[in-house]
C-alpha cells in the first residue's frame, strides 16, 4: 500500500485484512463452538477471503449457481455449503445438483415441484419467517414461512418424496436485538415439534445471519450478548444431548457482515482542492469560507 502510495498511484484501490476476517471466525468459535458457520458469500465474494475462509475451515453459504461456482473453484467439497436461497431459478438448481451441493432451503408450496424436478435428492431446510423489527434490514416481509403453514408444507414436501431434514430462520441484517434469536429458536422447535408428530425426522437447525459486525466495543458487547442469547436458546430448545427431545441437531449458522465488516478498507487519492471564499452571512453555522476536496471513486 505505501508503495502504491509513493508511486503516485492515482487509482482507487482497497487494503484488505485477512487477518481480521480470521479474528472473527476464532471469536466465533470461542462464543459459539457448536454452531458451524457458513460464511454468506453475497456479503463480500472477495477470492482472497473466500480461500482464507476456506483453508481455516469455515464453510459457505450459497445463493446462486455463480457463487457455488466461485466457492466450488476454490477446492471447497460440496458438503460444505448450503444453498441458502429460498427462491431459485431452475438453472442454478440443476446447477447444483450438478456440484454436488445437497443441502438447500425452501418457504413456499410453488417451489417445491421445482426442487422435486430439478434436484429430487436435495435435503430441505424449511425456512419459517420470525420476528426480526430490531434489524437494520429486515427479511421476514419476504422470505419464511409462517409456523402456521409449516404443517402443511411438510405434507407437500413428504408427498412429493422430497426429504425436508430441518429448518432455517434468519432475524434480520444487521440486528442489534438481543433476544431475537431466543425468539426464533424457540418458533423453530415448534416446527421440530410439529415434524415428530407428523412421523418426519428433522437434524439440522440453521439460525441465520444477522450478527452485528464487529468494529468497537460496544459492537463486540452486542455480539456477545447475542451469541449468549442464542446458545441459551439452543441449550434449551435443542440440547446436545442425543438422548434429549431434540437433542443432537446440527447447529449451522450464516454470518456475513460478521466477518466481512472490518476486512476491507477503501482508498482513494485527493485528485484536487477548490477553495471557495462566500459572503458573510448571518447563520453561525455557515463558514465565509468553504474547502472542497475531489476523490476519485469507483464506478
Amino acid at each position: 500500500m505505501l508503495s502504491a502510495i509513493e508511486a503516485g498511484v492515482e487509482e482507487p484501490f482497497y487494503v484488505v485484512d485477512l487477518h481480521a476476517a480470521l479474528d472473527k471466525l476464532a471469536l466465533w468459535r470461542r462464543e459459539l463452538p457448536a454452531v458451524e458457520p457458513h460464511y454468506a458469500v453475497k456479503c463480500n465474494s472477495d477470492q482472497a477471503l473466500l480461500l482464507a475462509l476456506a483453508q481455516a475451515g469455515c464453510n459457505f453459504d450459497c445463493a446462486s449457481a455463480a457463487e457455488i461456482d466461485l466457492v466450488i473453484g476454490l477446492d471447497v467439497p460440496p458438503s460444505r455449503i448450503v444453498f441458502a436461497h429460498p427462491v431459485k431459478q431452475p438453472s442454478h438448481l440443476r446447477r447444483a445438483r450438478e456440484a454436488g451441493v445437497a443441502l438447500t432451503v425452501f418457504d413456499g408450496a410453488h417451489e417445491l415441484p421445482k426442487l422435486a424436478k430439478e434436484h429430487m435428492s436435495c435435503a430441505l431446510l424449511l425456512r419459517i419467517e420470525v420476528e426480526d423489527s430490531g434489524a437494520q434490514h429486515p427479511l421476514s416481509n419476504k422470505y419464511g414461512a409462517s409456523t402456521a403453514n409449516a404443517p402443511a408444507l411438510l405434507a407437500q414436501a413428504a408427498e412429493l418424496g422430497l426429504h425436508v431434514v430441518g429448518v432455517s430462520f434468519h432475524v434480520g441484517s444487521g440486528n442489534t436485538s438481543p433476544s431475537a434469536f431466543y425468539d426464533a429458536v424457540a418458533a423453530a422447535a415448534t416446527i421440530f415439534d410439529s415434524a415428530t408428530a407428523m412421523g418426519l425426522k428433522m437434524s439440522v437447525l440453521d439460525v441465520g445471519g444477522g450478527f452485528p459486525g464487529v468494529k468497537d466495543e460496544k459492537e463486540m458487547t452486542i455480539f456477545q450478548a447475542m451469541a449468549s442469547n442464542l446458545q441459551a436458546a439452543l441449550d434449551e430448545f435443542f440440547p446436545r444431548d442425543a438422548a434429549a427431545h431434540r437433542g443432537g441437531v446440527r447447529l449451522i449458522a450464516e454470518p456475513g457482515r460478521y466477518i466481512a465488516c472490518t476486512t476491507h478498507h477503501l482508498a482513494v487519492c485527493v485528485i484536487g482542492k477548490k477553495v471557495a471564499t462566500r459572503e458573510p452571512c448571518q447563520s453561525k453555522a455557515m463558514s465565509p469560507t468553504t474547502t472542497r476536496a475531489t476523490v476519485s471513486h469507483l464506478r
